[in-house]
């Protein structure tokens, strides 16, 4: 799991730094923020339309294949884009590598049951979660100054090394990634059920459609702050050191939050820490819109990142578990495909929302829509109290049948 986590954490820092060479390379090429709409569309919509692709995969398939060849496309691609200069071109192969990382993604996540055992689940995903929360904030920190540094193209090729690096270090631990307690009967009763009866045994599950209806109410309102956070900077005159220190105080809030969820969470509290999460990130979002002063601003942004941290980890951990073995990729396939679309969505709607309300009010909205996507797991907390693990249960009877 270390292993695993190291891979996460080196690829998710070369890729956010990718993310910043790629937005600063179209910009600096042709000077109009159509390209960079063009950017976030293809990573935002291919990536939600690809996601069912990714998790029908990582059901039928061998997820350490997967994951090894996700990763080593990867490498090719950003090689590549470390040498061609057009616009288009870079698009291109945006595209490829957000279906590089729609293969890899709900592989790796799937697997991860069977490396770390149903016990040791929730620490397992704190780990990764912490891994991939340091990979992006050293990407999202660093990545600036490296292209100021070295420039467009240098940064993709050091991207195509993290991958490298991290395909290393998926295969050094291959036998557990495989899940040979998986193999040969779960493909075959996947294969024979088809990809139909296994999306109608998510849709059948209680606990996953609560969970991933919250997710998806809670990305779609959290969206709206990253069209706020500029104007929010700009009314404090903090300026773009100001916009800076917001996204990294919700990083290391994140890095926090993560790492506290492997030591206090287990199958039975899992539930309670997701409530506790949504309810305390949106009141830490919300407390932006009553501060006077900015650098009460950051420590709402470290609140709310400690409790997405937090809850990223228990919602995980609940999906792996409400999911079989054999439709576990397509579980987590599916909340992230739909987390993706709400997030596009809400990225869609922010700027006439922040225009007409205002950065802090926007802040409110955002509070008061992230504790209104508490009442899905309220509800879900309400069901264990009242029939134990019964929806778990009842969903994988379904899978089952």
């Amino acid at each position: 799991m270390r292993r695993l986590a190291l891979a996460r954490l080196v690829s998710l820092a070369g890729t956010d730094a990718s993310a910043i060479a790629v937005s600063f390379g179209l910009y600096s090429r042709t000077h109009s923020v159509g390209w960079l709409s063009a950017s976030l569309l293809i990573m935002f919509g291919l990536g939600a339309l690809a996601a069912p692709l990714g998790g029908v995969l990582a059901d039928r398939g061998d997820r350490l294949r997967l994951m090894l060849g996700a990763d080593a496309a990867a490498v090719v691609v950003f090689a590549t884009m470390a040498l061609v200069h057009t616009p288009a071109a870079m698009l291109a192969l945006c595209a490829l590598a957000t279906l590089a990382g729609n293969v890899h993604g709900p592989a790796a996540a799937a697997a991860i049951p069977a490396v770390a055992g149903e016990e040791h689940l929730s620490w397992a995903n704190s780990l990764l979660a912490t891994g991939g929360n340091i990979g992006k904030t050293a990407g999202r920190l660093g990545g600036g100054l490296l292209v100021a540094a070295i420039g467009v193209g240098p940064v993709f090729a050091l991207d195509a090394l993290t991958f490298a690096l991290s395909g290393w270090l998926v295969w050094s631990v291959r036998g557990d990634v495989a899940g040979p307690l998986r193999r040969a009967a779960a493909v075959a009763s996947s294969r024979r059920r088809g990809g139909r009866e296994g999306w109608a045994t998510l849709l059948g599950d209680p606990t996953l459609r609560l969970v991933i209806g919250s997710s998806c109410v809670a990305t779609l309102m959290t969206s709206f702050t990253m069209t706020a956070e500029a104007p929010l900077a700009a009314s404090f005159d903090a300026g773009a050191a100001g916009l800076g220190a917001l996204a990294a105080s919700w990083s290391f809030g994140m890095i926090g939050g993560s790492a506290l969820a492997g030591r206090v969470l287990d199958a039975e509290t899992e539930p309670m820490g997701l409530l506790g999460g949504r309810l305390l990130m949106g009141l830490g979002i919300a407390s932006v819109a009553a501060t006077p002063m900015f650098w009460p601003a950051l420590a709402s942004y470290v609140i709310g990142g400690t409790a997405g941290g937090f809850l990223l980890v228990a919602s995980t951990s609940m999906i792996q578990r409400a999911a079989t073995e054999q439709t576990r990729g397509r579980a987590l396939a599916a909340a992230e495909g739909a987390k993706t679309a709400a997030f596009g969505l809400g990225v869609l709607a922010a700027g006439a929302v922040v225009g007409r309300l205002g950065p802090q009010a926007t802040y409110a909205l955002v509070g008061v829509g992230v504790l209104v996507s508490a009442a899905p797991v309220a509800r879900l907390v309400a069901l264990r109290a009242g029939g134990g693990r019964a929806p778990a249960r009842r969903g994988a009877a379904i899978a089952a049948a």
